[in-house]
């Protein structure tokens, strides 16, 4: 879940995943999978990337694109395919997020809930993140 929620956050940040990638984080994995396929060591280091990379998304840093990439690129080595899902718009979807960051901002808890109680009625589930709520079909 922790992967294709970045694979979603990058698709809808629009981020260059070939924008290079982090050699030691790459030198790390390789490193640990050689030492008879250690592949919990080497997971270890595809998810300290999945941190850095939505920390970067989240202040705005140019390297998140090659943090993403990378992770996404390590986990494709042990077979994991990322789904980052549909990027898509629906005006309706849109404008019901719009009205529950509204009430949030607001602090009307209570219509926030309930948007998003409303949302997920329709199959909808509302990830908030430090850049804005992202929004996928379950």
């Amino acid at each position: 879940d922790r992967l294709d929620a970045l694979a979603r956050r990058a698709a809808s940040a629009d981020l260059d995943l070939d924008a290079g990638r982090d050699h030691a984080a790459v030198a790390s994995f390789v490193e640990s999978m050689e030492d008879d396929l250690g592949t919990p060591k080497a997971m270890a280091t595809v998810f300290d990337l999945v941190g850095r990379a939505n920390a970067a998304l989240d202040s705005g840093d140019q390297a998140a694109g090659s943090l993403a990439g990378t992770a996404v690129e390590l986990a494709m080595v042990l077979g994991l395919e990322l789904d980052a899902g549909e990027v898509e718009a629906d005006p309706e979807i849109d404008a019901l997020v719009a009205r529950r960051q509204e009430a949030r901002a607001a602090k009307d808890f209570a219509e926030a809930d309930a948007i998003r109680d409303q949302l997920q009625a329709m199959g909808i589930e509302v990830e908030d993140t430090a850049a804005g709520p992202v929004w996928r079909r379950l």
